[in-house]
């Protein structure tokens, strides 16, 4: 008996060809509803790579954008100092003129001069508080903090101090000592500038809620008169007593001369970098800071 094989070559033909179209409108939905010609390296590899590079372009320039933004919020900060500085001049100028005519005498012109000289510290004051994201734009970049080496063994990381912060406008000068003492029957922390007339500024620990601290956690004590704040960790101990090894050394720092923000896609300094420097405009640079209006003469200089 004789054996046959027996198929249908049409329908297997129409079949694959079925396939083909279900497989060929199956990618033609997916870029339609994707809404792009290349989905996959399959279907055009070198687009593929080139798509690739140009998405990687556009995500950076979009990052580069975010830069350019906090670029002019910096300059719209600085621009406010200048700003205030420039009006604290103007009012100096004309007190300048008006204490330069005889027709004041000198107790008028000594009014005169105590508002000088009250402007001429705030010009200061606003170079050094004028700062973005803990930069300061206006005062030259000295800064100060504290000198590691000055720091007393009793007031060290070991011993629950896990920090000290100087405020920018804290008035304070390098190599000013402070002393941290702590009496522990009442719960008060004390500090004192010794080279400033003794300037000090108690707080005590139970009005801001400072009792305990355990694990991780840390408390901020701040003496706001000295433009101070002092970190503290689970290591203080509240039961005891400090009194001795107790100062720390103000020591002058310096942040960056110049700011530079990345607003391009690339490395090209010239190109995608731009860079603004910081200079001081205080009260002495600006060459203000030795005048006088309590005379004629010095008022006619001014």
């Amino acid at each position: 008996m004789a054996l046959n094989i027996i198929s249908n070559y049409a329908a297997n033909v129409a079949h694959r060809n079925l396939s083909n179209s279900d497989e060929m409108a199956t990618r033609s939905l997916t870029k339609l509803s994707s809404g792009t010609r290349v989905v996959s390296a399959r279907d055009d590899a070198a687009s593929m790579a080139i798509g690739a590079r140009l998405n990687s372009q556009v995500e950076a320039l979009k990052t580069a954008t975010v830069n350019v933004g906090q670029a002019n919020s910096m300059l719209q900060i600085a621009d406010g100092g200048m700003s205030t500085i420039n009006d604290v001049l103007t009012r100096m100028k004309t007190l300048a003129v008006q204490a330069a005519s005889d027709n004041l005498s000198t107790t008028e012109r000594g009014f005169l001069n105590d508002e000088f000289q009250a402007l001429d510290a705030e010009v200061s004051r606003v170079a050094d508080s004028t700062s973005f994201n803990g930069i300061q734009l206006l005062s030259g970049q000295t800064t100060f903090g504290v000198d590691p080496a000055a720091v007393g063994l009793a007031i060290e990381a070991a011993d629950g101090f896990a920090g000290f912060t100087i405020n920018s406008d804290a008035g304070l000068v390098a190599a000013d000592t402070i002393s941290i003492t702590f009496d522990n029957a009442t719960n008060i922390m004390t500090l004192t500038n010794t080279n400033q007339a003794n300037f000090s500024q108690s707080v005590d620990l139970d009005d801001i809620g400072v009792t305990a601290l355990t694990g991780a956690q840390t408390a901020d004590v701040e003496f706001g008169a000295l433009g101070i704040t002092l970190t503290l960790n689970s290591a203080f101990a509240f039961g005891t007593d400090i009194t001795g090894n107790n100062t720390f050394d103000v020591a002058a720092q310096t942040g960056p001369a110049a700011l530079t923000y990345q607003i391009g896609a690339g490395n090209n300094a010239a190109v995608d970098r731009l860079t603004f420097n910081l200079t001081s405009v205080s009260s002495a640079a600006l060459g203000v800071a030795a005048l006088d209006v309590s005379t004629l003469a010095g008022a006619q200089a001014a």
